[in-house]
């Protein structure tokens, strides 16, 4: 469900029943358009960047960053990625990077973790040195990808699919995250299964990140 079908659904039930509904539905209702209103205005802005990253508008910084707090602030704005752990080797702690763009990355990243993971499943976020590199990769516990599905997650508009059912959200979300991570000339990859999970259980899904040391 996009956040623009969420609101117009609230809206309708308000406008058509909403004299019927008691006080604490209405402020529901209300919330919810608040909220999704929220989410369409942010994905507004994130498809307005990627469009200018691609037409060479945007101005791409490429600073060095500690990458920690980028990291932190990231979770921080995923309400539902607080069980997320960091862990940064000493020598993967400082990379080149648009630290605007950067941060949507990881907020890219843990979203899609959190969207197909458990409730209250662990994310991992691992960074480690790789020659001129450093590797952020972004581990969760969730359903996985699929082997046909797995070259197809950067694409844009692409969403993979739950048995019978097409996965929720717009199918832009890692393809904003690889435009975002290329422009601060870096690659970004995905694994599933991961492999130091329990074979009877999810399989799970790793994003790597490798963007140039610092």
């Amino acid at each position: 469900r996009t956040p623009l079908t969420a609101i117009r659904g609230a809206a309708e039930t308000l406008s058509s029943a909403g004299a019927a509904l008691d006080e604490a539905t209405r402020a529901d209702l209300l919330a919810s358009i608040t909220q999704d209103t929220q989410r369409m205005t942010k994905f507004l802005a994130n498809i307005t960047d990627m469009a200018r990253v691609e037409t060479g508008e945007m101005v791409v910084k490429r600073e060095i960053l500690d990458l920690e707090p980028i990291l932190e602030a990231a979770i921080a704005r995923v309400p539902d990625a607080y069980h997320t752990s960091i862990n940064i080797a000493p020598d993967a702690a400082r990379l080149r990077a648009d630290p605007t763009l950067l941060e949507q990355v990881f907020v890219n990243l843990l979203d899609n973790a959190v969207k197909f993971s458990p409730a209250g499943s662990r994310i991992a976020i691992n960074a480690r040195r790789e020659g001129d590199r450093v590797a952020v990769a972004v581990a969760d516990e969730g359903i996985g990808i699929g082997r046909d599905d797995l070259p197809l997650v950067f694409d844009r508009f692409f969403r993979a699919r739950r048995g019978d059912r097409v996965a929720p959200g717009t199918g832009l979300g890692l393809s904003i995250a690889k435009a975002f991570t290329e422009a601060c000339g870096g690659s970004i990859s995905a694994t599933s299964p991961r492999p130091d999970l329990p074979a009877d259980g999810e399989p799970g899904t790793i994003i790597q990140v490798r963007l140039e040391a610092a």
